[in-house]
């Protein structure tokens, strides 16, 4: 764990994702079944979703029918292995803790490493009109993250949407003053020279 503790709500939940497993007949976690075991009227990240317009009973539904395999006819075990997604999203939850310069492992950051390990798992909340990059931001904000995220949940080098706009515009601005610097400058050559011819033709 590198130092991180997960929380009793972390452990309520991976403790559901292999029951939600078991229960569909797969010989192993996935991603989707974390997700799914978030659904869950005991999860402690479930107000937060359901604030977000997040409805639990369809997120499940399109869990169950657009990502997760067929349920099969497997009695596996209590101790399901995982997934190597679902093995990247645990990775990702720690590494977004240590991000946010947090040392622990909540629930919060779990979804976050989900998003950030697993494309499906954003697909599912967009199928709901929920914007991942924007659910990020307001886990991040609940969790009292230091620093900025990316979309992905990880605080990264990545600028912020606000940040990338000005960026872009930076070099419009530039081209526009140099231009305006280039016009005075020629202005200012034309007004000598007429002054010049104007002089000479003075004293002519």
């Amino acid at each position: 764990m590198n130092g991180y503790n997960f929380t009793d709500g972390v452990r309520h939940t991976l403790a559901r994702a292999r029951a939600e497993a078991s229960a569909l007949g797969h010989d192993r976690v996935h991603p989707a079944h974390i997700l799914l075991a978030m659904t869950d009227d005991a999860s402690d990240i479930l107000p937060m979703l359901v604030s977000q317009d997040v409805v639990p009973a369809t997120l499940r539904e399109t869990l169950l029918t657009e990502v997760l395999p067929p349920a099969g006819r497997a009695t596996p075990g209590p101790e399901l292995p995982y997934t190597g997604p679902a093995k990247q999203s645990l990775e990702r939850a720690m590494m977004t803790a240590r991000e946010w310069r947090q040392d622990w492992v909540g629930s919060e950051h779990l979804l976050a490493g989900l998003l950030a390990a697993d494309r499906d798992m954003a697909r599912a909340f967009r199928m709901q009109g929920v914007d991942p990059a924007h659910l990020v931001e307001t886990l991040a904000a609940g969790a009292g993250a230091a620093g900025g995220t990316s979309a992905g949940g990880v605080r990264s080098s990545m600028p912020s949407r606000r940040e990338d706009r000005a960026a872009k515009s930076q070099p419009v601005y530039r081209a526009v003053a140099v231009d305006r610097s280039t016009r005075a400058i020629a202005v200012t050559a034309l007004l000598v020279a007429v002054v010049a011819l104007f002089v000479a033709l003075l004293r002519g």
